[in-house]
């Protein structure tokens, strides 16, 4: 008896210990990453993307070692938020999820990556033009402690321009960029040409001076390109955004798409 009375005693204090090492304490919420001005060079933060129709999610990566993944979250219209996604901190890889890497802007997309202590995804979906899709991401560690969520991020995608010319061979050091687009879904438009090893020439934003289906823009109107006209043998990228903000009564929503990037190559005359 006094045999089994002991055994029964370490038992339950054995139990104690372990409940009480238990880690309850949840991760800290995700932290969005604020999105940067369509000007920049390195764009950041919740946007379109150029090489499909979807949407870019990013926030900076939680600092806690126990951190195993995240979940994100997504709601259509005015409907409730449903969870699109798990993303494993450990083993990373693809999961109903993609990413544009922070490199040159012909690169192909890869798998989902770190870097900079932030991770971006990308929605594989064909999602809907003139739809507000709202995100939001919770942390969650080993032991199964959800943090609180992240702030709500939003954007509606717009129908994308479509790039015309300069495509493939072209004669001309000074090209005027051509393309369609629906004006009335943007109040703004930025152009981008980069040099084949993803190097900016220049990045020009303007309020459309005409509300056309078809634009053009000559290279460096505004005389502020990195060189006043582009090299013979030299390959270039390019594409152009289309910027636009959806007014609502209880704040603006970011909105907004980018064409597909376009390539040439300047020849001799």
């Amino acid at each position: 008896m006094i045999y089994l009375i002991l055994v029964l005693c370490f038992s339950f204090f054995t139990a104690c210990g372990t409940d009480a090492d238990k880690d309850t304490i949840p991760p800290q919420k995700p932290l969005i990453v604020d999105k940067s001005a369509d000007t920049s060079g390195v764009e950041t933060g919740i946007d379109a993307v150029a090489d499909g129709d979807w949407i870019r999610v990013e926030w900076f990566q939680n600092q806690e070692e126990d951190v195993k993944g995240y979940t994100v979250y997504r709601s259509k219209k005015s409907g409730g938020f449903t969870q699109l996604t798990n993303i494993s901190a450990e083993e990373i890889e693809n999961i109903d999820s993609l990413i544009i890497n922070k490199g040159l802007p012909n690169q192909e997309i890869k798998n989902i990556v770190f870097f900079n202590d932030s991770l971006t995804i990308d929605t594989t979906e064909t999602l809907e033009t003139g739809v507000i899709y709202k995100y939001y991401v919770r942390a969650f560690d080993k032991t199964g402690n959800v943090s609180a969520s992240s702030d709500t991020i939003s954007y509606q995608l717009e129908e994308k321009p479509v790039g015309v010319s300069p495509l493939g061979s072209y004669d001309n050091t000074q090209p005027v960029f051509r393309w369609f687009w629906n004006p009335n879904y943007f109040s703004s438009y930025v152009l981008k040409i980069t040099d084949e090893f993803g190097n900016y020439i220049w990045i020009f934003e303007e309020v459309p001076g005409t509300f056309g289906q078809e634009y053009l823009v000559e290279f460096n109107k505004d005389g502020k390109a990195k060189i006043n006209e582009l090299e013979t043998g030299k390959r270039y990228i390019w594409r152009v955004d289309g910027v636009g903000v959806v007014n609502l009564k209880n704040g603006k929503v970011f909105s907004g798409a980018e064409s597909n990037w376009k390539r040439f190559t300047i020849v001799g005359e």
